[in-house]
């Protein structure tokens, strides 16, 4: 089984190693300039924003990520789904988004990345993630399609897809479900701006 990081942060030898070990076949880089194939691993340029305008300007074959904090982030939701190809929650927006921003951003019907990383230092700070827990509802009754990824930057930040398919379990995806946020969802949004991509 072959998987896809959605979020690298920042390519370095290391990581790129632990990503291949672990079997991610393709991976998704903030700090890619251009679509490049190494050692059997796809990388793909990804630009990652809090501002729609920043994402209306970036190229065109570049996966495009409006990163949500608070609310505040939400002012401008009318626009985001002419200028992003999915919506990226942080660790704030994991505790602080309440059920309403969260319909709010499943009714935009774009695909929701999380990064499995932090989930795992907020419960660390023992955080109530009430956003992640809103989320979770819509993702266990298949109503938004739910990316996940480890966002690593350096590579003890790198988890095995197998840990990431094991923490969304426990969170309450099924197995199916858990699958799907590391492969179809992922292929299908890259397939969506014209990249040619599979998983064998």
């Amino acid at each position: 089984m072959k998987y896809v990081e959605f979020h690298v942060r920042k390519l370095s030898r290391e990581v790129m190693e632990l990503l291949r070990k672990f079997k991610y076949h393709i991976i998704v880089c903030d700090d890619a300039k251009k679509y490049s194939i190494l050692n059997d691993i796809t990388i793909i340029p990804r630009v990652t924003s809090s501002s729609a305008n920043e994402l209306k300007t970036a190229p065109r074959k570049a996966i495009k990520a409006y990163i949500v904090k608070s609310k505040e982030d939400l002012k401008n939701y009318p626009k985001l789904k002419k200028v992003a190809n999915i919506i990226t929650l942080t660790d704030e927006a994991l505790t602080r988004l309440g059920p309403k921003s969260i319909e709010k951003i499943v009714n935009l019907g774009l695909p929701v990345e999380i990064c499995v990383n932090d989930i795992i230092k907020a419960l660390e700070k023992s955080r109530y993630l009430k956003g992640l827990y809103s989320l979770l509802i819509y993702a266990a009754s298949d109503s938004i399609d739910l990316i996940v990824s480890s966002c690593p930057t350096k590579n003890l930040d790198v988890l095995h897809p197998i840990v990431v398919r094991s923490i969304l379990e426990e969170l309450g995806l099924n197995s199916i479900q858990a699958k799907k946020a590391l492969t179809q969802t992922p292929i299908k949004v890259l397939r969506g701006i014209g990249y040619n991509v599979y998983l064998e």
